[in-house]
């Protein structure tokens, strides 16, 4: 687990950027179809009110909380609620076994777990019934907006929990200004850093986080936004590589031979229409650089560099830009996409 930053240092940084930027947008996703932002004052809120419900339902300094599921809006709101009491994030794979889960409910130390979907949630009702009584945040959107179950509690229950601190007393507005820089982040907790890496990359001035309405359709959404920035996964990427391939014309047609020619080394200036074209159909017709992260000594694979430099995007890897795009060296902080009123 990836070490947070220590309470009160990241709710002292995430105060500092909200009350700088009240009026500018924060947040970008898709809920029901439709784009929504919320502005750093909107947001501040949201976080103050989900993290006094979690303070009433135990979460207090150095505790831990498992997270589980698809990176949506509302699960990264909770999770930046729980950093700012202080409380460690602990993301759980996917695809954790029994033991593994047991293992986590039986740690006397874990005070909450954030559940995405139906099934996720049934599952650690079941373990927490083998163990001990643990209280689980289910981030889904129910017909009633009631819980589904006993011990279970839902987003809009959370926020009523109990008062809010306090943290922002400006008026409620909507996005004014639009941000300099757009990231987009489609992960689930399969990434082990992928909560730390967002919430903090979150408190860059200037950085708005762009959420998908799910992982199944993030492709489809990233097209429509366009973002400036992907922070990525290594398996994100190669699933979005793959993707790419399989999308190319069959061998042998001369379409393919003129993406062929579009995406290779050195290739003729007319070609750059068809490398844009395939640019914006993948959402990266904005993308000033990937930020690609790496477990701890995993190689960046061929199927990785192929994409990238075949697209000419540029990818660092920390501050390292990698040598994928060749001398193209572009400023991630350009013009981002305009949702900043509200919901489209």
């Amino acid at each position: 687990m990836n070490r947070p930053l220590e309470q009160p240092q990241y709710l002292e940084r995430l105060l500092a950027v909200a009350k700088a930027n009240e009026r500018g947008t924060a947040l970008v996703f898709k809920s029901r179809g439709a784009w929504q932002s919320l502005s750093w004052g909107q947001l501040l809120q949201e976080i103050d009110g989900a993290a006094a419900g979690l303070a009433k339902l135990g979460v207090s300094p150095g505790g831990l909380v498992a997270v589980d599921g698809e990176v949506t809006s509302r699960l990264l709101i909770v999770a930046a609620a729980a950093k700012s009491l202080g409380a460690h994030l602990v993301a759980v794979p996917l695809a954790a076994s029994q033991e593994e889960l047991d293992a986590i409910i039986a740690n006397p130390a874990v005070q909450l777990v954030i559940g995405h979907g139906r099934e996720t949630v049934a599952e650690w009702q079941r373990f927490a019934g083998r163990h001990r009584p643990v209280p689980i945040v289910f981030d889904h959107v129910t017909p009633d907006s009631r819980s589904p179950g006993e011990g279970i509690v839902t987003y809009a229950e959370l926020l009523a929990l109990a008062p809010r601190h306090g943290w922002s007393d400006a008026p409620v507005t909507r996005s004014l200004r639009l941000p300099t820089g757009l990231a987009w982040f489609e992960e689930t907790t399969d990434w082990p850093g992928a909560l730390e890496s967002v919430l903090d990359h979150w408190l860059q001035p200037g950085t708005a986080v762009a959420l998908p309405e799910s992982h199944i359709a993030a492709a489809r959404d990233r097209a429509e936004i366009q973002p400036t920035v992907w922070l990525a996964s290594s398996r994100a990427l190669e699933r979005q590589a793959k993707s790419f391939q399989e999308r190319l014309p069959d061998a042998g047609r001369v379409t393919r031979k003129l993406v062929d020619n579009a995406l290779s080394p050195g290739a003729a200036p007319w070609s750059r229409f068809i490398r844009w074209k395939l640019r914006r159909q993948l959402g990266l017709g904005r993308i000033a650089a990937v930020h690609l992260h790496l477990a701890p000594g995993q190689a960046i694979s061929e199927n990785i560099t192929g994409f990238l430099l075949g697209l000419q995007v540029n990818a660092f890897i920390g501050e390292e830009l990698l040598p994928v795009a060749g001398h193209r060296t572009v400023s991630a902080r350009i013009a981002s996409y305009p949702v900043a009123e509200g919901a489209r």
